[in-house]
């Protein structure tokens, strides 16, 4: 007997290490599973305050309203300026957080597994007739932004206006969420925004915070109590290393009130060299205005100095800035350290607040210092000049052409996206076309749009500047965007739109040059390839390799353009299952790529290059170009090249008969193109994904 148990135990051994590699990819995979569903998505603001003081009885309500249990999932929060409507409900969305992160037992703290914020987008401008179509409802828009970023769900951003509501819809409904809408009264589109929410599935709950009283359930903020509000002031005496008594306290809350806002300004100022015997001798009666009255009574001696003139440039950012653009647009670029003084002064005043290398404004202090700025014209004109060549010279320098680990420099250039938004609005509303010209047709910002999948933006600066070239009669510029602008629909699968688009550059004026021309034929070279006219595609590549060798393009552009075209021509012979001649095309191209050290362009030819090696039946040597590509591409953020490695891993375990790991890379590539809106690929991946798992299961 014992040797028969040694035996079925050596054999239980055997099995083991056989297998092991097999458990640990089924282990990894299960663990990764688990740990994605229980992944909480969230872009909440980091809180101003690391302890929040009082206010226990709100936080109460609201977490109330917010559970399962109760049916209206549209929540308002309203009062006065600088009363704590955006601190409320970002503490009770951090305390919803925590326990959706760590689901303590017993907890009532209603949980979530999405955690979405957006605030108004403060504006500038006066008049909208010169902005892109739809960007008169940029706060919707921006709404729809965030939850498509915040969900991984970029298809929404890659629609039509008109269908992005109902995608929203269906994102929203996929989960329970938390959504905040921030300042809704200072929203342009208000109505639109409010019957939106009203539409949301019942999976959202909505906290709306307003300074107007709505009917639907509201929470009215009061000042803060005597108890809380002298809590308050010895915290912020704390944060600014300065000292109150309990009396010296209690006399700044009977002159000030229980105005979170108001009290931080007026402790502001006494932390800034003021006593407190001159703050309170100038301190207001208490009213509904008393947080700006106590702003403008810190700002007013500021006026006319380094300070000031940094305070209102900083407003002109809707995210905050770095320090070395907040001295160029002020003008102070040239004295650092002014700029540094005025910075300390500025934070010791409570107007600005530190977060590693960037300055932040509450918005209530944005909101204000924008009304400072409108009326100081002149300072605002050179600022915003100034302003744009900052960031014509930022996106010069990290964006442009994708090289070696291009997301080190397209990183940077994201973290500005949403100020480069402001800077574009600008610029449409001020006429200034050649600097939006510059920024869309340099190459500038085409490649981060491209990588980090802002096609909608894309897609209404493009179609902006063409009109804007057509009416100048730029035409070179006219016929340059709307390639760019053809290649964004190709991207998106939207191939009827594109060929439209090329239609209508059939007939050319003698002015157009080589470049321009080479540009619209390689597009157009791509179309046909794209819907399988083979004939016509090798025309217009023939075409395009001709009108190439007639531009007056610089070296580096002409070699980008020549390694493009070897790769368009291997895609047309892979589509016809004439591998030779494919490979042939996409090795001179690689070969040219890497001489110039385009390593994007590497990635995306080495891709192609394994869907021969795989047909051909070389499945390891393709197995580690693959595992090699998707790392790179991974780490560089390329969230279209990522989609389809994993497209092409899926096929070669589909060619060994791998089943259970075609599946599984399928269904992220299928995930992957759903989110980029890449609907056709997000089709074939799910006819494909079905037919593996049917052979998974028949072979299980």
């Amino acid at each position: 007997m014992t040797g028969y148990l040694q035996m079925i135990w050596r054999s239980i051994l055997s099995w083991l290490v056989a297998n092991i590699c097999l458990i640990q990819k089924t282990l990894a995979r299960s663990i990764w599973k688990r740990n994605l569903s229980h992944s909480i998505l969230s872009n909440l603001p980091q809180r101003e305050h690391a302890e929040f003081i009082g206010r226990e009885k709100y936080i109460d309500q609201l977490l109330s309203l917010l559970s399962e249990e109760y049916a209206a999932h549209l929540i308002s929060v309203n009062g006065i300026d600088g009363i704590g409507k955006t601190a409320l409900v970002l503490e009770t969305a951090y305390r919803c957080l925590h326990a959706s992160q760590h689901k303590p037992q017993f907890s009532k703290v209603p949980v979530f597994e999405a955690f979405i914020f957006v605030s108004a987008r403060q504006q500038y401008l006066a008049t909208y007739n010169t902005l892109p179509r739809n960007e008169t409802q940029r706060t919707l828009r921006n709404l729809f932004h965030e939850i498509a970023h915040t969900l991984g769900c970029l298809a929404i951003t890659h629609t039509t206006p008109q269908d992005q509501p109902s995608l929203v819809y269906k994102a929203l409904a996929c989960q329970r969420t938390l959504l905040i809408v921030d300042n809704l009264e200072t929203m342009e589109d208000k109505q639109e925004i409010i019957s939106f929410l009203f539409s949301l599935p019942p999976s959202v709950k909505i906290l709306v915070t307003t300074r107007e009283r709505f009917l639907f359930s509201p929470i009215h903020l009061e000042q803060l109590s005597k108890k809380e509000a002298t809590n308050l002031i010895k915290k912020e005496c704390a944060t600014k290393n300065i000292t109150l008594s309990t009396n010296e306290a209690l006399l700044l809350y009977r002159h000030i009130g229980g105005v979170p806002a108001a009290l931080s300004y007026t402790i502001g100022r006494i932390a800034a060299g003021s006593s407190l015997e001159d703050v309170l001798g100038e301190a207001p009666t208490a009213s509904r205005d008393i947080a700006r009255i106590c702003f403008e009574r810190s700002v007013g001696p500021l006026r006319g100095e380094a300070a000031h003139t940094l305070l209102m440039v900083m407003a002109m950012f809707p995210k905050p800035p770095l320090r070395e653009v907040i001295g160029h647009c002020a003008g102070l670029g040239d004295t650092p350290k002014l700029v540094d003084e005025a910075l300390t002064l500025l934070q010791y005043l409570s107007l600005v607040t530190r977060q590693e290398k960037r300055y932040r404004l509450h918005p209530l202090t944005r909101e204000y210092a924008l009304a400072e700025l409108a009326i100081h014209p002149t300072i605002e004109q050179e600022a915003r000049l100034r302003w744009v060549e900052w960031y014509l010279a930022f996106t010069k320098a990290h964006g442009g052409n994708d090289w070696i680990e291009w997301h080190e420099k397209y990183d940077r250039v994201e973290e500005e996206w949403e100020n480069l938004l402001t800077v574009f609005d600008w610029c449409a509303v001020h006429n200034q076309y050649e600097a939006l010209s510059a920024f869309w047709q340099s190459g500038r910002v085409l490649g981060i749009t491209d990588i980090y999948g802002y096609w909608d933006d894309r897609l209404t600066w493009l179609q902006w500047l063409a009109q804007k070239a057509r009416d100048r009669e730029d035409w070179p510029t006219m016929f340059k965007t709307i390639a760019h602008e053809a290649h964004t629909y190709i991207m998106m699968d939207e191939l009827n739109k594109a060929e439209e688009l090329l239609y209508s550059t059939r007939e050319l004026p003698d002015s157009i040059d080589a470049g321009v021309r080479h540009l619209l034929a390689q597009e157009s070279a791509l179309l046909s390839v794209s819907k399988k006219k083979y004939e016509q595609a090798s025309d217009k590549l023939n075409l395009a390799e001709k009108l190439l060798k007639d531009t007056s393009l610089d070296a580096s552009e002409y070699k980008r353009r020549h390694i493009l075209l070897q790769c368009y021509w291997g895609l047309l012979y892979q589509q016809q299952h004439d591998y030779d001649e494919a490979k042939n095309f996409f090795q001179c191209a690689l070969e040219r790529a890497q001489a110039i050290q385009w390593q994007r362009a590497c990635i995306c030819v080495e891709n192609f290059l394994t869907d021969i090696l795989r047909e051909e039946g070389e499945l390891d040597e393709a197995e580690g170009l693959l595992s090699k590509g998707l790392t790179v591409s991974e780490s560089n953020k390329d969230k279209r090249r990522i989609a389809y490695y994993q497209r092409s891993f899926a096929l070669l375990h589909r060619k060994r008969k791998n089943w259970e790991e075609a599946s599984y890379y399928a269904r992220k590539a299928m995930d992957g193109f759903d989110q980029l809106g890449m609907i056709s690929e997000s089709r074939r991946m799910s006819e494909l994904l079905q037919r593996f798992e049917q052979r998974h299961m028949s072979s299980a």
